[in-house]
């Protein structure tokens, strides 16, 4: 038997998630894994118009844990996990708080996304990065 997930356990947690998302990024999704991981799926569009498909990946121990952002397909070049996510923000930073919600990370990844595709034309960064 499965343990219980986080959106089953607090489902008013949930609707707020909708919420958030819904106002924000109406064109995403929530979608069930087979193993019960909740996703959201949809696209986010750059300052250049380019669309890019995005799988964001809600961790067990949410909102504890802030979810994964992944590329569909898979990016390449800095400021990525070996998994391919996309890394958002430095821990220490306190960008995610237990209250933020997948609208906060999915409009980290909008800005990740522009700092991506200025590196590929001009080989840097936008924004802060820590060595």
């Amino acid at each position: 038997m499965c343990p219980q997930q986080w959106y089953e356990a607090w489902p008013a947690r949930l609707g707020l998630e909708a919420m958030a998302v819904r106002e924000r990024f109406p064109g995403f999704r929530f979608q069930r894994a087979p193993d019960g991981t909740l996703l959201l799926w949809g696209q986010l569009r750059s300052v250049s118009g380019a669309m890019y498909q995005i799988a964001l990946v809600y961790p067990r121990h949410f909102p504890h844990t802030s979810p994964r952002v992944y590329p569909i397909p898979r990016l390449s070049g800095p400021h990525q996990y070996a998994d391919g996510a996309m890394c958002l923000f430095r821990a220490d930073d306190r960008f995610w708080v237990s209250t933020s919600t997948a609208a906060t990370i999915l409009a980290a990844a909008a800005l990740w996304l522009n700092a991506h595709e200025h590196w590929r034309k001009y080989g840097r960064w936008l924004g802060r990065e820590h060595l």
